[in-house]
């Protein structure tokens, strides 16, 4: 068995972890160590998905982000960290879709909602990618 005790149960029947983190500076020391104590020790991969991006501050943010994690230490001995090259975008409508009880399949298509559902078209897709090159390397 590869996940110790200690990782949480959903931890150990998981294929794949996606682990948002939110552009903010003081998210990346929790999920660093929520990656040490928890996902890397069970050797299932994992991608980190930037979420909640302002595009209102300029996308110099977002690349800032994406550069920290290509090339930083996080944590010890690892320099960079996997992640997702696409990202979700802030957006009212994905915050406001739980109350509503809606997923973002569920979005009616609108110029509001456009930009929440390519989004996450594209994290899909990427996603998929991912399984489907992990699926011919074994």
């Amino acid at each position: 068995m590869r996940t110790p005790a200690s990782s949480p149960q959903s931890l150990q029947v998981a294929d794949f972890i996606v682990l948002p983190l939110e552009a903010a500076t003081m998210a990346i020391e929790s999920v660093a160590d929520t990656l040490v104590e928890h996902i890397i020790p069970t050797g299932v991969p994992y991608r980190l998905l930037l979420n909640k991006i302002d595009t209102r501050r300029g996308g110099r943010r977002l690349e800032d982000w994406e550069e920290q994690l290509d090339t930083v230490e996080f944590i010890e001995g690892q320099i960079g960290l996997p992640r997702f090259q696409r990202h979700i975008r802030l957006s009212a409508s994905v915050e406001d879709a739980p109350f509503d009880g809606k997923v973002v399949t569920q979005y009616t298509d609108s110029r509001k909602n456009q930009a929440a559902i390519s989004d996450y078209t594209s994290v899909a897709l990427e996603l998929t990618s991912l399984w489907a090159n992990q699926m011919k390397e074994a």
